[in-house]
């Protein structure tokens, strides 16, 4: 991708929780494969801070962060269950991705418990139009269009489970627009969905970890995608968390 659009999130109040609308397992995951976010939902408000003070391209940068984190939370999970990624280490077939992109849909979905903040009523009153506002939190769930891509790579890898981290945000913590221009608020979250092989999705959300003095390359790499990939590990071992 030749030229990347800085897009700003329009959700407010990104929260780390969980969604779980199905989990009929009894057992743990025997292997799991970890699909990235695509180029198109990575989302930043702070792009030339994190190319100038890598020396790298927009491009670039959206590179290095996938790989990143696909390696922190393959080193989290990997002691306690065989994990596959799409980094250059794994033997998967080249064009395992795009066929897992190419079935794979995007829904916004309220995170599990979460209760709509209505601030407005909607109609007409006293002469002025009132809308309501919904400031309910969401993640980018993965929907899967057609399963059988995920069941191939049961038939021939053995996974199970898949991860996807669906979507990756670097941005400035707008809670207090002041102290995050001063201090260099940032946060940085990750919506994820874990399915089975049949494409079921058994939990979903959204993990982060907040970072104060700007947010380089090298920060987020050492600092937040450690805290996510644990996180994560929740996640995938609930029990265990």
């Amino acid at each position: 991708m030749r030229h990347l659009t800085i897009l700003f999130l329009m959700v407010s109040g990104i929260a780390t929780a969980q969604n779980t609308p199905t989990d009929s397992t009894t057992t743990e995951p025997q292997r799991l494969l970890i699909v990235p976010f695509e180029d198109k939902l990575f989302f930043t408000d702070v792009m030339q801070e994190l190319a100038e003070g890598s020396g790298l391209s927009p491009e670039e940068v959206v590179n290095t962060l996938r790989n990143i984190l696909q390696l922190s939370v393959r080193q989290v999970l990997q002691d306690s269950i065989e994990v596959g990624s799409f980094l250059s280490a794994d033997s998967l077939p080249p064009d395992g991705l795009t066929r897992i992109f190419g079935g794979l849909g995007y829904d916004y979905i309220a995170l599990y418990g979460e209760k709509k903040d209505v601030k407005q009523r909607s109609g007409v009153e006293r002469g002025q139009v009132r809308a309501t506002r919904d400031t309910t939190t969401r993640y980018m769930a993965a929907s899967l269009k057609d399963a059988a891509v995920l069941r191939d790579f049961r038939a021939s890898h053995g996974f199970t489970r898949f991860l996807f981290l669906t979507q990756l945000e670097v941005r400035m913590d707008l809670t207090d627009p002041e102290q995050a221009m001063m201090r260099g608020l940032r946060t940085v979250a990750v919506h994820y969905t874990l399915t089975d092989a049949d494409g079921t999705t058994l939990r979903g959300g959204i993990v982060r970890h907040d970072l104060e003095d700007g947010a380089e390359i090298n920060r987020i790499r050492n600092e937040a995608f450690p805290v996510i990939a644990n996180q994560l590990f929740g996640v995938v071992f609930p029990k265990k968390k």
